[in-house]
């Protein structure tokens, strides 16, 4: 059973939600913030795992991986971005900055906070469909870039394989739709590598 969840929350409540629920490998941050926006895989690491970056730690803690480096988890920016998503094939949570709060909403599989209304029954009598909309860039050779030649940027997108030479990448998108096919409810759902032409 799918969870549709909603709430206008605070910065405090969105990073507790965040920190319970977002425990899992596989799952990716897209925000923005006035100054910088972000597109990275999200790890959680265990104590062990930590004792070898950094030596000592106690407990758990948030480990952002990307290809070259691994980061403490950026509460700052996480508190400073005006929208955002976390999402990964059991659900997303989305968020926008309104005034003071946060509009949350999260879709998925696992029941999420109790900080958020359950709106599920919205989702009666819809049903989940997938598609996929591909991103700039294509792979030059088994490099970890994608370079877009329209308006010439090098992309250094969250993908872990090198499965095609000329690949792309492309969002997955989980849509719930109605009888008639139109989509009433979207959530972002992971992020593949797809062949690219030769």
């Amino acid at each position: 059973m799918a969870y549709l969840c909603t709430g206008d929350i605070s910065t405090g409540q969105l990073l507790e939600v965040i920190h319970a629920h977002c425990r899992k490998e596989d799952r990716f941050l897209m925000a923005f913030s006035p100054d910088k926006a972000k597109l990275e895989k999200i790890t959680y690491r265990t104590f062990s795992d930590r004792w070898l970056d950094i030596g000592f730690s106690f407990g758990n803690c948030w480990g952002w991986r990307s290809r070259r480096k691994s980061e403490q988890c950026d509460d700052a920016f996480l508190s400073a971005t005006e929208q955002g998503r976390i999402f990964s094939p059991d659900g997303e949570l989305r968020w926008r900055k309104l005034g003071e709060t946060l509009r949350t909403v999260y879709l998925g599989y696992p029941p999420i906070s109790n900080v958020l209304t359950d709106c599920s029954d919205e989702l009666e009598n819809l049903s989940p469909t997938k598609r996929k909309l591909l991103l700039w860039g294509k792979r030059t050779g088994h490099y970890s870039k994608w370079l877009e030649q329209q308006m010439p940027h090098n992309f250094d997108y969250p993908i872990d394989s090198s499965e095609f030479p000329r690949g792309r990448v492309a969002l997955v998108v989980e849509q719930w739709v109605d009888a008639a096919g139109i989509p009433k409810f979207s959530r972002y759902h992971s992020i593949d590598e797809v062949q690219g032409e030769q």
